[in-house]
């Protein structure tokens, strides 16, 4: 993995950004970490972002061995890790691989299930439209990924996540669905986490309804639950400023 950040001297954050995005998506997030002292390590995950694919296989294993490997050749003992939704599937998964790898999480708008019939269903139609309009087709709808408060008065925000997701070739965002539909499950490993975990979710996420953040809440021992009013699925760039003073309260509060 040679498409990363790693800026900063201070304790690690392991930034994993969410399906059809890239490093990009922590704009705001990476100065306000570095300004408060922390050593920030943001990759593209495989097939995304400047980390093309050339015919790689694409799954949340992959992108969680890929991130083992980064931070093995970086040196890293210990990170806080902060995922969003797909990055929030490949922290679970470096979780039951590597659990001394990991000092905190945050899971923003994720979740430990299997996705449903309906979800797959959703993917697969993603995977048509991919297949018979082209990247134009697939573009139409990532508004739908911020809340409408953003899109209407943010329309840089929506403009840096088309960017993002127009950076990704047909194939790898192809790749990349099929990778959400065999996700793994990740129910059974919940009671396992030990560490401070602070689960976020957007009031307007209609991908990742708050439901299932409240099931990771519910099942992680010790772990804190904060709902986004105005924000949903990307809520990192919904609610910039409430997320990350909310992640670093969290991470000051628990030393890390």
């Amino acid at each position: 993995m040679e498409s990363y950040y790693d800026l900063g001297k201070g304790y690690p954050i392991v930034m994993l950004h969410s399906f059809n995005h890239s490093k990009l998506m922590w704009e705001y997030s990476l100065p306000w970490f570095l300004e408060h002292g922390y050593r920030v390590i943001a990759p593209d995950l495989r097939g995304h972002g400047e980390n093309e694919l050339n015919g790689r296989e694409m799954s949340i294993d992959k992108f969680s061995d890929d991130v083992i490997e980064l931070l093995d050749k970086l040196g890293i003992k210990k990170a806080a890790f902060l995922g969003s939704s797909a990055g929030g599937y490949t922290t679970l998964d470096i979780w039951k691989k590597r659990p001394d790898l990991i000092s905190a999480m945050v899971l923003a708008g994720s979740k430990a299930q299997r996705d449903s019939e309906e979800i797959i269903s959703r993917r697969k139609e993603q995977i048509k439209t991919l297949k018979d309009r082209g990247l134009k087709g697939h573009l139409d709808n990532v508004h739908k990924r911020l809340a409408k408060n953003t899109v209407v008065n943010k329309p840089w925000v929506l403009d840096l996540v088309r960017s993002m997701s127009a950076n990704m070739s047909q194939d790898a965002i192809i790749g990349a669905l099929e990778a959400l539909i065999s996700k793994p499950d990740h129910t059974d490993i919940l009671s396992s986490i030990n560490v401070p975990t602070l689960i976020i979710c957007g009031e307007e996420d209609i991908f990742t309804p708050c439901e299932y953040s409240k099931y990771l809440n519910e099942r992680i021992a010790n772990s804190e639950l904060l709902l986004l009013k105005d924000a949903a699925h990307i809520n990192p760039l919904d609610q910039p400023e409430i997320f990350n003073s909310s992640v670093l309260e969290f991470l000051e509060k628990n030393r890390i």
